[in-house]
């Protein structure tokens, strides 16, 4: 009974703090490249279906009862483009910083020597506790050669591993994984189809 109670008073604490929880600002990949070149690439973005599931909030009814209540999906939540393209943005970030591409633009310029698209095919928000699940696409093309992938990631597997994550925490794990499993696949083309200065990150 008390652990029943301490996990009903966790939710209920949980919740109350969703009110405070900080916006999504994109993550910072700290890892090295290790390939640097003196080559550009553009970042195109489509964005498919987002979506998640209702919010459940636990209600006090009296006499030491609480009350789940649903109040319906919160599209705040969701993973739309507006949040695809500050995910992008951490994406275009890593690979200047390590110098894998002088220069990268999102959006078609037409005179980048690489484009990298990467489709949102779908993203969705699980509540109680906060999952996101990405399933991307990304495609790479130069004048060389082109790869595409297919990615399914989950911010994370567990209900244990979820449970005291806020929305922006679940975000974050979720970007983390698809920005690292991304780079991991764009490092061997890369080196591969381009012209690399070297092959050793200058930091």
């Amino acid at each position: 009974m008390k652990l029943h109670m301490l996990l009903i008073t966790s939710i209920c604490f949980s919740t109350i703090l969703m009110g405070c929880v900080p916006a999504y600002k994109g993550v910072i990949y700290d890892k090295e490249i290790g390939i640097v070149t003196n080559q550009t690439a553009e970042i195109n973005v489509i964005s498919g279906r987002s979506n998640g599931g209702s919010t459940t909030t636990m209600a006090y009814i009296g006499n030491g009862v609480y009350m789940p209540i649903s109040s319906g999906p919160s599209t705040s939540q969701w993973f739309g483009m507006d949040k695809q393209l500050i995910l992008v943005q951490s994406l275009k970030n890593a690979l200047i910083n390590n110098h894998a591409y002088k220069n990268v633009a999102i959006g078609n310029t037409g005179n980048a020597d690489a484009n990298i698209t990467i489709e949102f095919i779908r993203t969705h928000h699980q509540p109680d506790p906060h999952v996101y699940t990405f399933d991307v696409a990304m495609k790479a093309t130069n004048s060389k050669s082109s790869i595409t992938k297919r990615y399914h990631i989950k911010s994370e597997d567990t209900f244990l591993g979820a449970y005291f994550d806020n929305t922006t925490d679940a975000m974050n794990k979720a970007s983390s994984k698809l920005i690292s499993a991304i780079i991991d696949d764009l490092k061997p083309w890369i080196s591969n189809t381009h012209q690399t200065i070297s092959s050793t990150n200058p930091h």
